[in-house]
């Protein structure tokens, strides 16, 4: 069964970037058509958003030096359009958001305060309703091109096949973090971005990927840096690591997460811990610490802590505590450790098994200003390459909000330059459309082998030899629906892209490469697929000349279908 639709803009993606795009086209009267999908059948829910508190970095709005900060932080891979962008929008589309939901001053900027996430996507899909904004829970499984650029979309809805014609696309599907194996539970697989690369458009950077260091490798999860402080970290044996003990101490598990996971990586054949048990006692070394800061009577906070001690040993403890604080002034890690031991434990020992996890893409659909090689066709959200090598705590929301109001002020130009476009005719493309679960474990642990462990020319020929000969099979079955036909572009390009990186930076490591190297700062990895050639492949380009071949389209090329004018 088959049906059609007719809307201006198609936007793919329910989390807050997509949402967002499509309100803020929705306030400028273009008629808009969102697309989103609430089933469980595809892997989970997608997008992010669910998992995020809604922190909003605003340092853009008060930073002089935002733009060099950037550039450090992401070692020359930063997108200059997401820097732009932030400097000269963020505070508008702040105050914005503020109409949807109360935030909170937070040590980076903004969170929300009294809502979630989710019920802040639910204000505004509301909001998008009461504009006229169509909204449907269906899953794309083709996306349109011909030499014009884009046409429509394929969707599956309920086992239905839906043809939407639009005029452009937004592109807000979220990232490919989980085809990386010991990702975060309901990731999303970079199926859109497959389809993308399908008919012709480019990416950038998708050796990128963001390791937190601490995630819990039993659960799929990962901790905020915020709990950490006075945790112990151990091995299998016991053998604590005292030297990231005395980092959380410091409360600096944000700036050490990538020596932690390196560190995790250079021991791979251990398993480490981190263990919560007397967080109760830093606390109270911490309160301590910060009466005495003050000067002022610190008896309360030291019988506080002398409470929380085994027993019979509070005398002593007391006598060690004013003999510290003559000395030092201040309870340090040393003599932190030294308490642990008096500590009285009421509880069960609270820890995890820890290991880094796969969490945020950082490359993605390669842009200019968010409009990408298709024309027709832009990008938000963790769909679209960002801050490159090192994801910064927090931007990602601010950077959504304002590339949703560049793209609609783009798509209203577009439209009031050229109001009437004829539609043009594409054929839908027979067979089912599923999710292959067997086949995403099968990519995860080839991804694994070649991208995280150490390089090999001929291991990564074979990979990229199966990539292929799976999407041949594919094919010859008339299953190129599968989601898996996706998850294979997109793993050949992070493949090809890795071999042509020949240094560690960020959060890209690699065991035979370990040094951080100056040498490709500001130079992006470029993928691309040929469908004539079934082949995917990746250059290394200064900043500049990616630009240019995305301005310049037909140098990347599209791949032509039947083109029909509808009246």
């Amino acid at each position: 069964m088959e049906s059609s639709g007719v809307t201006q803009i198609a936007v793919v993606g329910g989390g807050i970037a997509g949402c967002w795009a499509a309100l803020k086209l929705a306030e400028r009267g273009v008629i808009t058509t969102l697309i989103t999908y609430s089933g469980m059948d595809r892997g989970g829910a997608q997008g992010a958003t669910g998992r995020s508190v809604g922190a909003i970095n605003t340092s853009p709005l008060s930073k002089a030096d935002f733009k060099q900060m950037l550039e450090e932080l992401g070692h020359g891979q930063t997108h200059p359009s997401a820097v732009a962008a932030l400097g000269e929008a963020l505070g508008e589309e702040l105050e914005a958001i503020r109409a949807f939901a109360a935030f909170k001053s937070i040590k980076l900027g903004i969170a929300l305060d009294a809502v979630s996430a989710t019920e802040l996507l639910e204000r505004i899909k509301s909001a998008l309703r009461g504009l006229g904004v169509r909204i449907i829970d269906a899953w794309v499984v083709k996306i349109a091109v011909d030499g014009h650029g884009f046409q429509g979309l394929q969707l599956s809805e309920n086992g239905k096949v839906v043809l939407l014609y639009a005029r452009s696309l937004i592109i807000a599907s979220g990232g490919y973090a989980g085809l990386f194996r010991g990702s975060l539970k309901i990731p999303t697989y970079g199926t859109l971005l497959g389809r993308y690369l399908e008919v012709g458009g480019a990416a950038t950077n998708l050796e990128f990927v963001f390791k937190h260091g601490y995630g819990k490798a039993d659960r799929g999860a990962l901790t905020p840096t915020e709990e950490l402080p006075g945790s112990e970290v151990y091995d299998d044996q016991g053998v604590h690591v005292k030297w990231l003990e005395r980092e959380l101490f410091s409360g600096r598990g944000t700036h050490n997460h990538l020596e932690a996971f390196r560190y995790w990586r250079r021991n791979s054949t251990r398993k480490f811990y981190i263990d919560f048990t007397h967080q109760p006692l830093y606390k109270a070394v911490i309160g301590l610490n910060e009466a005495l800061a003050a000067q002022t009577d610190c008896e309360r906070q030291m019988q506080e802590l002398i409470e929380l001690c085994i027993p019979g040993t509070e005398e002593h403890v007391k006598e060690l505590l004013n003999t510290w604080i003559k000395g030092a002034g201040r309870i340090g890690f040393e003599r932190f450790d030294e308490l642990k031991p008096f500590h009285q434990i009421s509880e069960k020992r609270q820890y995890f098994r820890v290991s880094q996890i796969a969490y945020f893409s950082m490359g993605g659909i390669a842009h200019k200003e968010f409009a990408t090689n298709i024309p027709g066709v832009y990008v938000t959200g963790e769909a679209m390459h960002d801050f490159g090598a090192n994801r910064v705590g927090g931007l990602p929301w601010g950077l959504y909000l304002v590339a949703g109001r560049r793209i609609a002020e783009q798509c209203v130009k577009d439209i009031s330059a050229n109001p009437v476009r004829p539609m043009r005719e594409f054929d839908q493309t027979h067979g089912q459309d599923y999710f292959d679960t067997d086949l995403l474990l099968e990519i995860q642990l080839r991804l694994s082998e070649q991208v995280e462990e150490v390089f090999e020319s001929e291991k990564s020929d074979a990979c990229i030899a199966w990539f292929r000969s799976k999407r041949s099979e594919l094919r010859r079955r008339g299953q190129q629906l599968n989601d898996g036909y996706s998850w294979l572009l997109v793993a050949e390009a992070i493949v090809q892209s890795s071999r042509i990186r020949h240094e560690s930076r960020g959060c890209f490591f690699r065991k035979d490469q370990p040094r951080e190297s100056t040498d490709f700062d500001n130079h992006f990895t470029l993928s691309t697929y040929d469908r004539d050639t079934d082949k995917v492949s990746a250059t290394l380009l200064s900043k500049q000349d990616v630009f240019d071949k995305i301005t310049n389209a037909k140098g990347l090329g599209f791949h032509a279908s039947r083109q029909k004018q509808l009246g």
